[in-house]
C-alpha cells in the first residue's frame, strides 16, 4: 500500500496546544533529519514533533543511533486501536495512555485527524516496550535495554500498512511521524473534559474484562 493517497491517524492533544497549531509556534524550529535542512514556525501552521523519541538522560542512551533522539508526534491509526483494546499482555494500556490525558492534558483534551504522505516521515513503533514503565520501576540497564528494542521495532508506516504478517508482531502499534504537518491536513475530531476521556479509557477496559472473565 503506497502513500500516495492520504492516510489518516489520530493525535491526543490539549486545547492550547490545538490552539497553537493553528495560530504557529512563536519560536519553533524543526530539523529535518534526513534532509538536514531547518523548517521554522511561520513558514508551517499546524502538527509540530514536540517530544524526543528516546530521551538521552539515561546511562548508556547515548549508544544508539542519532535518529534515536530526533524529536517526533505520536500517533495511534485509530481513535481507540484493537489492538491497545484486546491486548492481552497489557490489558489497560488504552486505559493508562487515556488516564494519563486526563491527568496532564489539562480541562480540555482535543482528537486530531491528521491525514498524511509518504513525505511525512511517519513510521511505526511499538509502544508494549515502553509499558514496563507504567507498572514498575525499571533500572539503568533495564532501562535501556526497553528503549533499544523500542529503536530497533521501528518500521516504515507503508510496509506496516502493506503487510498483514509485520502487523502480527506488533504488541501496541503506535505512530510516529518526524516532519510537521501542514494545518490543512489536520482536523478536530472531538473535545471533551480530561475526565471524560479518562472514564472512556476505563470503560473500554471493564468491557473487555467482564467478556472475558
Amino acid at each position: 500500500m503506497a502513500l500516495d493517497k492520504l492516510v489518516s491517524v489520530y493525535h491526543y492533544t490539549t486545547r492550547e496546544r490545538y490552539k497553537e497549531m493553528r495560530e504557529g509556534h512563536p519560536s519553533f524550529e524543526h530539523h529535518n533529519p534526513d534532509t538536514e535542512k531547518r523548517i521554522r514556525s511561520d513558514e508551517i501552521k499546524g502538527l509540530w514533533p514536540r517530544s524526543q523519541f528516546i530521551p538521552k538522560g539515561v546511562k548508556g542512551m547515548k549508544r544508539l543511533p542519532q535518529l534515536a533522539y530526533s524529536k517526533v508526534t505520536y500517533a495511534l491509526l485509530s481513535p481507540e486501536p484493537q489492538e491497545w483494546i484486546n491486548s492481552k499482555e497489557y490489558p489497560k494500556a488504552l486505559w493508562a495512555l487515556m488516564q494519563y490525558l486526563g491527568d496532564h492534558g489539562g480541562e480540555k483534551i482535543n482528537l486530531l485527524e491528521a491525514n498524511l504522505l509518504a513525505t511525512d516521515n511517519a513510521h511505526v513503533v511499538d509502544a508494549s516496550h515502553i509499558m514496563p514503565f507504567f507498572y514498575s520501576d525499571p533500572n539503568d540497564a533495564q532501562t535501556l535495554e526497553l528503549y533499544r528494542k523500542r529503536f530497533e521495532s521501528v518500521v516504515n508506516l507503508t510496509d506496516y500498512l502493506s503487510n498483514e504478517i509485520l502487523q502480527q508482531q506488533f504488541v501496541l502499534p503506535e505512530v510516529i511521524i518526524r516532519n510537521p504537518i501542514p494545518k490543512n491536513r489536520i482536523r478536530r475530531v472531538w473535545e471533551r473534559k480530561g475526565s471524560t476521556v479518562w472514564r472512556r479509557g476505563q470503560e473500554l477496559y471493564e468491557q473487555v474484562h467482564k467478556r472475558c472473565a
